[in-house]
């Protein structure tokens, strides 16, 4: 916004150094970012998950495991044993909290184990 006050009150030399010196900023607490320790800076990504399994105690607890080891944080929406009472499914759904640096693929992997029939991700805006 300065920059263009800078313009538009003819100061085109302060405006050109203002916006060099704001990319330069930029582009160095980018690169800051890459250097910082998981731990000072680890971005979240949010997602709905949706599980069809056949034990869903089971399930939570090997999810609650798979979960702790990798520092994902969840929250159960819903958990529903109506879904498929003729086969015995029960559909669970869950927020879940990632590092942004693990794919939808990466967490399939670590939450798709035995009794799961399905896991759908939906990623949160």
């Amino acid at each position: 916004m300065a920059v263009g006050i800078a313009v538009g009150i003819g100061l085109f030399e302060l405006a050109l150094i203002g916006a060099v010196l704001v990319v330069l900023f930029q582009g160095f607490l980018g690169t800051l970012t890459g250097w910082l320790p998981a731990t000072l800076y680890n971005p979240q990504r949010g997602y709905t998950l949706t599980l069809t399994t056949e034990d869903g105690g089971l399930t939570m607890i090997r999810l609650k495991q798979a979960f702790a080891e990798h520092d994902i944080r969840y929250k159960l929406l819903e958990y529903d044993a109506r879904v498929g009472k003729q086969d015995g499914l029960i559909k669970l759904t869950l927020m879940v909290e990632a590092a942004a640096s693990l794919t939808t693929e990466q967490l399939t992997q670590l939450v798709f184990r035995e009794g799961i029939r399905s896991a759908t991700w939906a990623e949160e805006a």
